[in-house]
């Protein structure tokens, strides 16, 4: 199962059981006991998170990217008026990948020095799900509570991008690619709030 933010949110307050040097980096990892661990810290975040209206499933190295709204506020309003019987929405993926070379140099933003990716594939889908309406077990699907059903988003709406090493298990890592700018359009935005935190 590959980590996701609400892995990498709970496991930086609950400590794993057993040999304290275990975590996902470490190269002592006890099977199948991790596995347990890290469902137990994914389900336990998304009970916490229960009572939000929609719950974002991706890596912490992920960015959900509209391309016709300035918000994903605003995306998700337009996805759930557009499609009223949505349980969640599942997004295309592009991945921005070091190995490629950064394109600008701007201090204090990693993710808009990378504009070069991979065209939106479907290959590792990520999700926005409803919990009034889906649940998400820890793994890389939600399952709709019926009447609901899954939406999949066109990537001329929005797509997540993904930033870091060549994802394993991805085929094609180095096809053609593309320059993306979309990120630039929040350039300013994020780097004013990205000092404030600083």
């Amino acid at each position: 199962m590959r980590k996701n933010t609400c892995t990498t949110f709970a496991t930086s307050y609950w400590r794993f059981s057993g040999n304290p040097e275990r975590g996902y980096t470490a190269n002592n990892r006890v099977y199948p006991q991790f596995y347990h661990d890290e469902e137990i810290t994914v389900m336990d975040c998304h009970e916490r998170l229960s009572g939000y209206q929609y719950i974002l499933v991706s890596n912490i190295e992920d960015i959900l990217l509209p391309r016709q709204h300035l918000t994903v506020k605003d995306l998700l309003k337009n996805l759930s008026e557009s499609h009223p019987q949505a349980g969640g929405f599942y997004f295309q993926v592009q991945y921005h990948v070091e190995e490629w070379g950064n394109d600008l140099e701007v201090p204090d933003s990693y993710f808009q020095q990378y504009l070069k990716s991979t065209k939106p594939t479907s290959q590792f889908l990520k999700y926005i799900y409803i919990p009034s309406r889906s649940q998400s077990p820890p793994d890389d699907r939600f399952k709709n509570i019926s009447p609901f059903h899954e939406q999949y988003v066109e990537p001329s709406l929005a797509t997540i991008h993904h930033y870091g090493k060549c994802p394993e298990g991805l085929k094609d890592c180095f096809p053609e690619t593309m320059a993306d700018k979309t990120v630039t359009k929040y350039q300013k935005m994020l780097l004013n709030n990205t000092r404030t935190v600083l």
